[in-house]
């Protein structure tokens, strides 16, 4: 099994395009995207510090819940994107635990998630 940032060529830019089509259909399907929509709520009278430190706790909690929805509330819908980050050899099925961990791996890598963010 290959990960997806282990590719080259255009096996790569063929598998992160299908990939980042999959991730930007599951955020609309699984209500992600508008949790990672939410911003803090502001008076209008913040420093930018302020208004700075409400950005950083709200992306914190975006996270959490983001990770919440996705498994632990709807993990079916997370089960169906998980096979996009790898590409398994000849009669291979990967574990669900190797598959996550690749997810991990690529979203983990900024040259990867760069591009990914960039096809969405």
């Amino acid at each position: 099994m290959r990960n997806i940032i282990e590719l080259e060529g255009t096996e790569y830019l063929r598998q992160t395009y299908r990939c980042a089509q999959a991730y930007s259909d599951y955020l609309k399907e699984s209500g992600a995207a508008d949790i990672m929509a939410r911003s803090p709520e502001l008076t209008g009278k913040e420093t930018e510090e302020e208004k700075l430190q409400k950005y950083a706790e709200q992306q914190i909690k975006n996270v959490k819940d983001m990770n919440r929805l996705c498994f632990e509330e709807k993990p079916e819908l997370t089960m169906k994107l998980l096979p996009c980050f790898v590409v398994p050899d000849e009669g291979e099925k990967p574990s669900v635990k190797a598959m996550a961990a690749a997810m991990n791996r690529a979203l983990g890598d900024s040259g990867f998630i760069d591009f990914f963010m960039s096809l969405r």
